[in-house]
């Protein structure tokens, strides 16, 4: 299950345009809140394999939020 959702997120992120990308308001706006909603999904992932001991599950996504934040 681990892995279809990282490969999931790695779609989402890749998906999603860089906010300085985006030329409109109204759609810099909608890809922030996007971003946020992924950025949220991703920390309640970390937190969730953390309880679980996973930490391996946990530096996954937390290496795939980094690539997103950093995007």
């Amino acid at each position: 299950k681990a892995s279809f959702l990282e490969a999931w997120f790695e779609s989402i992120c890749k998906s999603v345009a860089p906010i300085g990308y985006v030329d409109n308001q109204d759609e810099s706006h909608a890809s922030a809140r996007r971003k946020v909603m992924v950025v949220r999904s991703l920390r309640s992932l970390i937190q969730l394999y953390e309880s679980c001991n996973s930490q391996n599950l946990a530096e996954k996504f937390r290496r795939l939020e980094s690539c997103y934040l950093d995007a």
